[in-house]
């Protein structure tokens, strides 16, 4: 492979993983044990490996290493998760990688090379790295950008103070402005605007006879001959903090199965009682010999039923159970309820009503679905179903609906999507059709959302492209699922970015919809609510009705200022 090679190391073995990332292996067979290994790229003094993504975790990271452990570039791999393996392309200029879902991505040996540390000019290696979202530091402060340009700031989200490094320029993630001389717009890089991190941490500029200098009393930065006086701030690379997140998309640690017995006689067994998840070759130990209305528990084991993988909440999909005969009593059993706990704080009821009454069997004797749609606070306030007053489709939009064979499952259009919350200051959304999280992007004059707030509790959005061509438009009813709703409307995202944050924030909202056409003053005081209880701030929010200006009630105006 043209001195690239590929070896099998345990997690062990590897350098210190960003901690936006995770390691992802495999289970194989070493030294007559099973062991949990991941493919690693080495050539000269480089290695590389593949890392899942922590947040956009339906996505991976192909990761570069060069002497001495340091990371020294990174390529984003779209659409991919879990390595599974890599091999050699046919074309014998580049290698395969492949995930566990059998998915592939060519990755050509130039690339490898390109995310290698290069020098800069001849004043020694570049230690900036290459494609990956870093923070600047001085030791104490970071560097990060407002409103009136570039400062260091002391705990600034990881938002507002990361940047990306590639041909030489230093772009500002959040902004997607450069830094130069002073922060503007993304033009073409010329040799005169590159940066160049050299080992002693000096953050140099253009030809190198200039550096970046900081304040760490007034937050000033600014470029500094160093024929005057060598800069004295020494800047290192930190990698960004990765907040908890509160969603359905939270990475498991700890993950119980909580089954109750139902309360009727004969309802418990003698027989040994086994559980797999999401068809996984481990069955685990769950109960034996209990009698009804029995509360039964199990700690799931991670490293068994997953090896080497990173579980997140919503990449729980089925629970199978399988029962083994040992004679006595039953053998038929029945559950009441079946529970899924995620970290002690997120719960999932998966068999809300009595199952059928269940025996051994060749195979899994019972499974159960588990909906992403029904994770849950364990000691939350999501409502669930509304009892007021809701919209139906009005009769003359339905038949256009009909006439043009428009979908009525949101789930199998693309772009619909679920509002979660917010989080790192970036609204966080359940894309439907693709099944993962998302986040929302901040609106323009040329564009919006138009959601539906159903009667189960859930704000569904689409994102609207004014200019398009109204062939592509979304209709309200489609994401409402032709269904009832409690409010429907369209809304907008305002960014707000500062030295410590970036914030996005719901600018408008209204109760446009010509297809269930709601009375905003009665019910945009609910959506206002459930925002509130997603952790919205509406407290700036425009309020639009069509019948005129929108009173919120007192209750309304404490709530949606929680």
């Amino acid at each position: 492979m043209y001195g690239f090679t590929v070896q099998w190391q345990s997690r062990d073995q590897l350098p210190q993983i960003p901690p936006q990332m995770l390691f992802a292996g495999v289970a194989r067979k070493a030294r007559e044990t099973e062991e949990v290994l991941t493919p690693m790229i080495g050539w000269a003094a480089n290695r590389a490996y593949v890392f899942d993504d922590r947040l956009q975790h339906q996505h991976a990271w192909l990761v570069v290493y060069g002497k001495g452990g340091q990371i020294t570039g990174a390529h984003q791999l779209t659409d991919f998760r879990h390595i599974h393996d890599i091999t050699e392309s046919a074309n014998g200029v580049a290698l395969d990688l492949h995930d566990a879902s059998g998915r592939w991505v060519e990755i050509q040996h130039l690339l490898l090379q390109s995310l290698v540390g290069q020098k800069f000019r001849d004043e020694g290696p570049e230690t900036l790295p290459v494609g990956i979202p870093f923070c600047l530091s001085n030791g104490h402060d970071v560097l990060t950008v407002d409103e009136g340009g570039a400062r260091i700031s002391v705990a600034p989200d990881a938002s507002s103070a990361s940047w990306m490094f590639k041909d030489g320029r230093l772009t500002h993630l959040a902004t997607r402005k450069v830094l130069g001389m002073g922060i503007r717009p993304l033009p073409a890089a010329q040799e005169e605007d590159r940066w160049h991190l050299s080992p002693e941490g000096e953050l140099r500029y253009g030809n190198g006879q200039r550096g970046l200098a900081a304040d760490p009393v007034t937050g000033e930065v600014w470029l500094q001959l160093r024929g005057e006086a060598a800069p004295t701030t020494q800047w290192q690379v930190k990698w960004p903090e990765v907040a908890r997140v509160k969603t359905s998309g939270l990475l498991v640690s700890k993950l119980e199965i909580h089954v109750q017995v139902a309360d009727e006689y004969r309802a418990g067994t003698s027989d040994k009682i086994y559980f797999s998840i999401n068809g996984s070759r481990v069955h685990q130990y769950l109960a034996d010999n209990f009698e009804y209305n029995a509360a039964l528990l199990a700690v799931v084991d991670l490293p068994s039923m997953f090896p080497g993988q990173a579980v997140f909440a919503d990449d729980l999909d089925t629970i199978e159970l399988y029962q083994e005969s040992v004679g006595g009593y039953g053998p038929a059993w029945r559950m009441q309820s079946m529970d899924l706990v995620v970290n002690d704080h997120m719960i999932n009821r998966v068999l809300g009503s009595d199952s059928p009454w269940l025996l051994p069997g060749e195979g899994a004797n019972w499974i159960g679905k588990v909906n992403w749609l029904d994770w849950r606070q364990e000691q939350g306030t999501t409502p669930l179903d509304y009892a007021g007053y809701t919209y139906p489709v009005n009769w003359k939009p339905a038949i256009a609906d009909w006439l043009a064979w428009r979908s009525y499952d949101p789930e199998n259009i693309d772009g619909i999507c679920q509002l979660i919350g917010v989080f790192d200051g970036q609204v966080l959304a359940y894309d439907l059709k693709g099944k993962h999280p998302v986040y929302l992007k901040p609106n323009t004059d040329n564009d919006a959302y138009t959601w539906v707030y159903t009667p189960q509790g859930s704000i569904i959005v689409k994102h609207w492209d004014k200019a398009a061509s109204r062939d592509h438009y979304v209709r309200h009813s489609q994401l409402g699922a032709g269904k009832p709703v409690v409010c429907a409307g369209e809304l907008t995202i305002r960014r707000e970015v500062s030295h410590l944050a970036v914030l996005d924030l719901l600018g408008m909202i209204n109760d446009a919809s010509g297809h269930y056409q709601p009375d905003g003053g009665a019910c945009l005081g609910h959506v206002l609510e459930r925002l509130a209880q997603l952790g919205f701030d509406t407290s700036v929010t425009q309020v639009h009705t069509r019948n005129g200006p929108f009173e919120p009630t007192s209750s309304n105006k404490e709530k949606s200022a929680v």
